[in-house]
């Protein structure tokens, strides 16, 4: 995830030269990816925890599973976002009001 986040810079530079390129767009992905790369790492930090605290036979408390399928359930959703935003850069046709015909 952190080789893809750090590799946003590049890509918008090549990006914003391209005709039809909303930098609005841009802007809302990268803000967005931010929130993404950080559930991301979150998670990742959780289940290394986990595994580390919690192995053998102990059992995981209830607080730490709910915690951490709440990060990977908001992180799921925010990744989704970010993937949508990041499609409405170039393509058109998914954004609001596109009319085909015209």
């Amino acid at each position: 995830t952190i080789p893809v986040y750090n590799s946003g810079e590049g890509a918008e530079q090549i990006v914003k030269g391209l005709e039809g390129t909303n930098e609005e767009f841009i802007n809302d992905h990268e803000e967005i990816a931010l929130y993404a790369l950080i559930l991301t790492e979150l998670a990742a930090v959780m289940a290394l925890a986990g595994l580390i605290f919690y192995r053998g036979d102990k059992k995981y408390p209830v607080w730490f599973k709910s915690v951490f399928i709440f990060i990977l359930i908001t992180g799921s959703i925010i990744l989704g976002i970010t993937a949508h935003k990041g499609g409405l850069i170039k393509h058109i046709e998914l954004q609001s009001g596109y009319d085909p015909t015209s």
